[in-house]
């Protein structure tokens, strides 16, 4: 035994020296082990966020999606924040039906809004879906922009794959602007002969869609450049005349649900 030893023992230090030897022999094995699993966490995040994993975005918690929509991750983005934006004012609808199907007071419009609901039920279900398909034609535009361009063929086959990649890309975005119009021609009759008690949430609605269907239409407008004319001129005029739609029904809903909570005194 030396004497750093010996003298450990004399005052009880030796007690101390060891529970410090061991510490740092416990603590060698244990951290670098440690750091194993962060890394491999942040690698499972990554491919996660990057929409690798196989999860659905769309059944994420609400706080853990808008967490991932505010990261440094591809996905969800523009597409899937204006396709869950969309369905949320969707739901608005959907609630005021709800309230007023089978109720006594709303006998006589029962038939119309059990098929109003089944209408908005169907439209919310299907913006759901579209959060996450709109993700899959993001990941197929960035595999092909990933693609080797080093020599003149390898150039054009990339080029070849992005442009195909963006005509599927833009099939989300148009699908979510075509629904929303289509559901935004129901507000008014939803006003009309839902439950007042929900004329508020129906106005919720209206004020919505139309910023939700714009949002869908600039992704649109980021992929028409990879149509051939003809298609882009197309898509081009069918989602300008499906915003304007928009947004001049769900104006006058939103207009008379106004007039109706806060009227003016001229």
């Amino acid at each position: 035994v030396g004497p750093s030893v010996r003298r450990c023992r004399s005052s009880f230090g030796y007690l101390h020296f060891m529970r410090r030897k061991w510490r740092v022999e416990h603590y060698a094995c244990i951290i670098p082990a440690c750091v194993c699993v962060r890394q491999w966490r942040l690698r499972e995040m990554d491919a996660s966020s990057s929409g690798k994993s196989g999860e659905l975005l769309i059944a994420l918690p609400v706080a853990e999606f808008l967490e991932r929509a505010g990261a440094a991750v591809p996905v969800p983005g523009g597409g899937g924040a204006a396709a869950l934006v969309g369905a949320a004012a969707v739901s608005m609808l959907e609630m005021a039906l709800a309230f007023t199907v089978g109720r006594p007071r709303f006998a006589a419009v029962d038939e119309r809004a059990r098929s109003l609901l089944a209408e908005v039920t169907a439209a919310r279900r299907r913006l759901t879906q579209l959060v996450d398909e709109d993700a899959a034609g993001y990941a197929k535009v960035a595999t092909a922009i990933k693609m080797p361009a080093k020599t003149p063929a390898e150039k054009e086959l990339r080029a070849a794959a992005t442009n195909a990649a963006m005509r599927d890309a833009i099939k989300a975005p148009v699908e979510m602007v075509r629904m929303l119009s289509a559901v935004a021609s129901l507000a008014l009759e939803v006003l009309a002969i839902s439950n007042p008690n929900l004329a508020s949430d129906v106005g919720v609605a209206a004020a919505v869609i139309p910023g939700a269907a714009r949002a869908a239409a600039l992704n649109v407008w980021m992929n028409v450049p990879a149509l051939v004319p003809q298609d882009a001129r197309r898509v081009t005029a069918d989602v300008r005349a499906a915003l304007s739609l928009a947004e001049e029904a769900c104006g006058d809903v939103v207009r008379i649900v106004e007039s109706k909570l806060c009227p003016r005194k001229d």
